[in-house]
């Protein structure tokens, strides 16, 4: 019978869990600590910390953009089950079509998902005052803004670089 090793290691949020003989296990866990000291580790680990510690959230694909915590927290709100509502509503020409835009963005913003669904968007607006019987009409206003997929009920929205960047505005002519 061939002895075993067992290697057990949890780092903040990572874990290395390996069992077999002990030059593989070692040489599995050399790998990991390389992992864990690399570059791109490092910023990740950085990155979350700034975010406990209120600073900005990233909006865009590649974080160029970026909302400070404080503005996120006093424009949305979410519930334990994830759904996002307005505090406040745009105070614009396009209402509807700007607080369905803001809400896409505080489901990418707060919770990290590209897209929402047709029905999570639906509530959200509801939830947030606004008094619509389908969310695709208002959008039609920002359709270039907007990237959408599926059908009826099963349809999700997103935006693109240019739809993050106006409701990176919106937000910012809320709170001037």
């Amino acid at each position: 019978m061939s002895s075993s090793y067992r290697l057990h290691i949890k780092v903040g949020d990572n874990v290395f869990e390996a069992e077999g003989p002990e030059e593989a296990v070692r040489a599995e866990f050399a790998s990991f600590k390389e992992l864990l000291n690399s570059p791109a580790a490092a910023a990740t680990d950085k990155r979350e910390s700034q975010l406990r510690d209120g600073a900005t959230r990233p909006t865009g694909g590649d974080g160029a953009l970026e909302v400070p915590a404080e503005v996120l927290k006093r424009a949305f709100s979410t519930d334990a089950g994830g759904s996002v509502s307005l505090k406040i509503l745009p105070q614009s020409d396009n209402r509807e079509a700007d607080a369905l835009l803001l809400l896409i963005f505080a489901s990418r913003a707060l919770s990290g998902k590209n897209e929402i669904g047709a029905v999570a968007l639906m509530a959200g607006a509801k939830q947030s005052g606004l008094q619509l019987d389908r969310v695709d009409r208002p959008l039609q206003i920002h359709r270039e803004l907007i990237v959408t997929g599926g059908q009826r009920r099963g349809k999700r929205y997103g935006l693109n670089n240019r739809g993050v960047a106006r409701a990176t505005e919106l937000l910012s002519a809320m709170f001037e």
